[in-house]
């Protein structure tokens, strides 16, 4: 089903579904590509930075980065094997509307390998699909009346239903002034979901304010039955950010809003006193599991959290293994079985680390040694540990497979052992974890997360 502005789903979050956690044994995570080396399987292409990861629900996965010539390029692929990476898009591209002067590093790959990627068409910014132009400022906008001011967060589901954020005005060529969030089909056409000036649902009437509105770490579920985002409302204060889930403001285990300012009750997670602050992450799957990451207003050693299903499942403070969750998180992300990453600190008694942590499990830790070579283990042909999870929104996380998750990261590697960064090397990477099948191990309830030690 494909969301439209006729057609909304008025909905309950569910109880968060029992995610397995990952199953024991060393966890490997081999470098895909990596900065300074040549491109597998174009050794014409030498890759100089590398921007963000995509992961779709068949096994595919994409990346963007830009090369030793300065230009900013799309690839994806079906195939685990790196070399078999396709280019979708490059800087310097001539376009029926012209040439791409540049290449946003926001972007999904679906299932068919469909990309839907922000571009600048010769200084104006786009949004294609594939070959297809949905935006192109400063043309009409669907919202009767107003044209395209700028298209960002570009994103796509497993099966194929795009989504970004636009920007708009009454001024053919002015500024912007609203915003919203679209779908793009597999033809480009574009729909508005939820703009300023919509109601929310559940909030007594209150409307989506014009600045400042969406924020631009939604997602859409994979058949597109599900979108979820944070708004700003019309709001007299700056207290106005809500998550929203097709039009309808989410609600917690206690009843309360997902929304700045708004009380966190204990059945939600929420301590004494704590209300909600800011939101970053917000994802959903066709069974309606909602996963929002962000900071409540509450004490700062505890405030930055995980939200699963209708619940704070982890936050800062919490054990984790033999350490102790801390600091704030990269980004997160949720598949359609259920499964999540994060990339968060940790502090195991001297400092913090970053870690990936999955289903509620460390599964990667700053210093591990990695698969620098992409064979497949960690041996004396490998050289580094890693010592940086790198980028924004820099984590994806592919669907379950045959019991298993690859999840897809950005870091930066130390392979001459040194202090400094200086001359560290990042990678793009591939961890995949295997998911034991429910019953053979102690489940994650919606109740209680069951946070299991380090395996190593």
């Amino acid at each position: 089903m494909r969301l439209s502005k006729s057609h909304r789903v008025l909905f309950a979050v569910p109880v968060v579904a029992a995610a397995a956690s990952p199953a024991a044994g060393q966890l490997v995570a081999s470098a895909l590509l990596t900065e300074g080396s040549a491109l597998p399987g174009d050794s014409a292409v030498i890759v100089d930075t590398i921007s963000n990861v995509a992961a779709n629900g068949v096994g595919g996965w994409g990346v963007t980065l830009a090369d030793t010539d300065s230009l900013s390029r799309v690839y994806a692929t079906s195939s685990l094997d790196p070399s078999t990476l396709t280019l979708f898009r490059s800087e310097g591209d001539v376009l029926a509307e012209g040439t791409v002067t540049g290449v946003e590093s926001f972007f999904g790959v679906s299932d068919t390998l469909d990309v839907l990627n922000g571009l600048v068409i010769d200084g104006d910014e786009a949004i294609y699909r594939n070959s297809i132009k949905a935006i192109l400022e400063p043309e009409a906008t669907p919202v009767p009346g107003t044209f395209w001011t700028f298209g960002s967060g570009p994103d796509i589901s497993s099966g194929g239903l795009g989504h970004f954020v636009g920007g708009f005005g009454t001024v053919q060529g002015g500024g912007t002034q609203a915003r919203g969030v679209f779908s793009v089909d597999d033809v480009g056409d574009v729909k508005p979901l939820i703009v300023a000036g919509d109601v929310v649902g559940g909030t007594g009437g209150e409307i989506v304010g014009s600045s400042a509105s969406p924020g631009f770490g939604g997602g859409v579920s994979a058949d597109g039955t599900f979108y979820a985002y944070e708004v700003a409302l019309d709001a007299l204060t700056s207290v106005d950010g809500i998550i929203v889930v097709n039009d309808v403001a989410a609600t917690s285990a206690g009843g309360g809003l997902l929304r700045e300012g708004t009380a966190i009750e204990a059945a939600a997670g929420g301590l004494a006193g704590e209300a909600w602050d800011n939101f970053d992450a917000v994802k959903i799957n066709e069974a309606g599991t909602l996963l929002v990451t962000g900071d409540t207003a509450g004490d700062f050693n505890f405030d930055e959290f995980l939200y699963l299903g209708d619940q704070i499942v982890l936050r800062e403070g919490d054990a984790i293994g033999s350490g102790t969750v801390d600091g704030a998180i990269e980004w997160a992300d949720l598949n359609e079985s259920g499964d999540w990453a994060v990339i968060w600190d940790v502090d195991f008694g001297s400092g913090d680390v970053e870690v990936l942590i999955v289903n509620g499990e460390i599964v990667l830790v700053e210093g591990d040694a990695v698969d620098s070579n992409n064979d497949g283990v960690v041996d004396a042909a490998d050289a580094g540990t890693l010592s940086n999870f790198t980028g924004l929104r820099n984590l994806a996380v592919g669907e379950r497979i045959n019991g298993v998750v690859d999840v897809y990261f950005t870091a930066d590697v130390d392979t001459l052992g040194t202090t400094g960064s200086g001359d560290d090397l990042e990678s793009a990477f591939r961890v995949s974890v295997v998911i034991p099948e429910p019953g053979s191990i102690a489940m994650l309830g919606a109740g209680a997360l069951t946070l299991l030690r380090r395996r190593r």
